[in-house]
């Protein structure tokens, strides 16, 4: 299989995703309803199914896109350089963010020779038609930014999505960067095998309206792991060369399953039941913490009715998940997770625990990431199928 064709943390083991995808010798209708980079989607599509996937996302839409659609590889490196030169002959170095605190966001990241730069580059790349071959290039120019040394940006780290500025200046040339960039990633498109079909799109996972009935036979997927990795920490330093402004990207984040962020209103007496079944402790925790966890149960009932409702009968689900720790003490995650799925009538099958190698956390390797390495050395991969009524 093609390496991934852009960083992303955490994304979901391969081999775990290749045990279920690739087991199959028959065409399936496969679904992953929080796909981040397309993981899932890339095996399925490589292996001859019709896959399709969901993300709130936008950069990790435009991956998944990336990775699992044709794109026609010939064009792109002729496309590249005429973005180029197009960038190169600009003088204009005014940005299409309406926001101040946009405008701000990307003075403290980005040096003035990257940023006039970038905001000529982006121009160019974003106004091409929309084409596979355009996705490319955006994934192409985002690579500059989400990396985990400085390149287009003064940050590091910014591929974990704990970027922290380390420079002051820079002297890196955006334009030299990604031409290298696209010729690396179409080296990688090339190595594809693209057999089956793909459909992916922004969407989230506990919006009913996305999942028509008894339309798949596989979902595989990781949710979010409650209080882990922000996703747009990172991305957000490259999706605002895409045309995203920090206001709708917090947004984003806010209503993102695993975020930071206790839900809105009472809790429901589902999901509060759930909790007291699974995490007996709940009571000794502080507010904020029952909240959080109150709402992660909330969003893991939406998204096991969702499974439940688009599966075929005798269909199988795979979900992968973690426990977390919350100020020190462990939260249940598999747990909440598997009770879900057995609450909306899914009949689970079978719990393992898989170690995760150090190398492939995608993790931090000092401060914080000492504590999330603690939380993340191992996660469940729990299996359900649907039974007939």
């Amino acid at each position: 299989m093609a390496r991934a064709i852009h960083p992303f943390p955490a994304r979901m083991a391969p081999e775990v995703a290749l045990a279920v995808v690739g087991g199959s010798a028959r065409p399936m209708r496969v679904l992953d309803p929080m796909c981040g980079s397309g993981t899932v989607l890339s095996l399925g599509v490589h292996h001859g199914h019709q896959v399709t996937g969901y993300d709130l996302d936008p950069l990790a839409v435009l991956m998944a896109r990336v990775a699992t659609q044709p794109v026609d590889t010939d064009a792109l490196g002729g496309l590249a350089n005429e973005c180029l030169t197009t960038a190169r002959r600009a003088r204009s170095t005014d940005v299409r963010w309406s926001d101040d605190e946009t405008r701000e966001f990307a003075r403290y990241w980005f040096g003035d020779s990257q940023r006039t730069q970038l905001v000529r580059l982006s121009r160019a790349v974003n106004d091409l038609d929309a084409s596979p071959e355009r996705d490319a290039l955006q994934v192409g120019l985002s690579r500059l930014v989400v990396t985990k040394s400085p390149r287009a940006s003064l940050a590091a780290d910014t591929a974990h999505s704990r970027p922290h500025r380390v420079l002051d200046e820079s002297e890196y040339d955006v334009y030299e960067g990604f031409r290298a960039s696209v010729a690396a990633m179409t080296s990688t498109l090339d190595a594809r095998e693209l057999v089956g079909r793909a459909s992916i799109r922004r969407g989230d996972a506990r919006d009913r309206t996305l999942f028509a009935s008894t339309s798949f036979d596989l979902v595989v997927t990781s949710p979010p792991y409650l209080n882990a990795i922000d996703y747009l920490r990172g991305h957000r330093m490259a999706l605002i060369w895409l045309g995203h402004t920090l206001s709708e990207l917090r947004s984003i984040r806010g209503t993102s399953i695993g975020a930071e962020a206790a839900r809105q209103g009472d809790p429901t007496e589902e999901h509060a039941d759930l909790v007291s079944r699974v995490f007996k402790d709940a009571p000794k925790h502080d507010e904020r913490v029952q909240r959080l966890v109150l709402r992660y149960a909330h969003d893991m009932l939406e998204l096991a009715g969702n499974i439940g409702h688009c599966l075929v009968v005798g269909g199988q689900v795979v979900v992968v998940v973690a426990d977390s720790v919350l100020k020190g003490k462990r939260i249940p995650t598999g747990e909440i997770v598997r009770t879900a799925l057995a609450d909306k009538g899914l009949k689970v099958e079978s719990v393992q625990t898989r170690e995760i190698p150090a190398t492939l956390r995608y993790l931090p390797v000092s401060g914080a990431g000492d504590q999330l390495s603690k939380r993340m050395k191992s996660e469940y991969v729990i299996t359900a199928t649907k039974a007939a009524l």
